[in-house]
């Protein structure tokens, strides 16, 4: 026996036989029912977008904060951090909400190296290099490069001036700013 495939063009197909009150309806219970079609929609029908965003940075923020037994602060999590940064990027945000969680990222970054005094492993600082990196390309492609320059610099900035990892995203910082050296 054959297994039937479930693929985009089934689902189209199985929509287009549904009636629209029926849509509606499981549409409505797919937002009440789970989390990320609720923030999804907010986002799509602008409505509550500050909301969302303020929760998945909160989220991020969790991550910086967590204790080990005798209440030191623990390195966050990359791999969880990727994870909301993810999320949140699967809900197709505006540009300026995207370079504010992802600043926000790195200054917590900074934030927490001042903290704790401590210099984190280096594929920790890597990740979030490569996020700017990653974030500033994508609106060089959209040329918006300009338009986050100050906001952008101004998080560098908050980062303290002993710290490796600021001169590292100086650095990626003047790759595409050049003219700022």
């Amino acid at each position: 026996m054959r297994k039937r495939v479930f693929n985009r063009e089934a689902f189209e197909h199985f929509l287009q036989q549904q009636e629209k009150q029926e849509l509606v309806e499981q549409l409505g219970d797919l937002f009440e029912r789970f989390e990320v079609v609720s923030d999804y929609y907010k986002m799509a029908l602008r409505s509550g977008r500050r909301e969302v965003l303020e929760k998945y940075k909160d989220k991020i923020e969790d991550e910086f904060i967590i204790e080990d037994d005798e209440g030191n602060l623990l390195e966050p999590d990359t791999d969880k951090i990727s994870t909301i940064l993810n999320e949140f990027e699967m809900l197709n945000p505006k540009t300026n909400h995207l370079v504010e969680i992802i600043c926000f990222s790195i200054e917590l970054v900074g934030d927490f190296e001042e903290e704790t005094d401590e210099v984190l492993d280096d594929d920790f600082y890597a990740y979030f290099e490569e996020l700017l990196a990653e974030l500033l390309q994508k609106l060089e492609v959209q040329n918006q490069l300009k338009k986050f320059r100050i906001y952008i610099w101004e998080i560098i900035l908050s980062i303290a001036d002993k710290s490796s990892f600021r001169e590292e995203i100086e650095n990626i910082f003047y790759d595409f700013y050049d003219d700022i050296k």
